[in-house]
C-alpha cells in the first residue's frame, strides 16, 4: 500500500508532467474519462490514487508506469 510521502511524490510527478505537457486538469479528465473534480482529487492529494488512475494519466501525458519491486535488505527504508 502506499503510504503518504510516496503518494505526495506520486501527485507531485503527475502535477509536473501536467503542467510540462501544457494540458489543463480539464482536458486531462477528458483523457482518462473522468470528471475534472475527480482529477483535481486525486493530484492534490485528497482521494487516493489507484494504479488504474496513475496508468490512464500517465498514458495520457504520453508516459508509461514501471513499478520495481527491490528486495527489503536493499531497501534504504528496510525495517530489517
Amino acid at each position: 500500500m502506499l503510504n503518504e510521502l510516496t503518494t505526495e511524490r506520486i501527485t507531485s510527478a503527475l502535477r509536473f508532467l501536467t503542467r510540462e505537457a501544457r494540458i489543463s486538469q480539464e482536458k486531462l479528465a477528458t483523457k482518462v474519462g473522468m470528471s475534472t473534480s475527480a482529477v483535481t482529487r486525486r493530484l492534490s492529494g485528497e482521494t487516493p490514487i489507484t494504479i488504474d488512475d496513475l496508468e490512464r494519466m500517465a498514458a495520457a501525458l504520453g508516459y508509461s508506469v514501471r513499478v520495481t519491486f527491490t528486495e527489503a535488505a536493499e531497501c534504504p527504508t528496510s525495517t530489517k
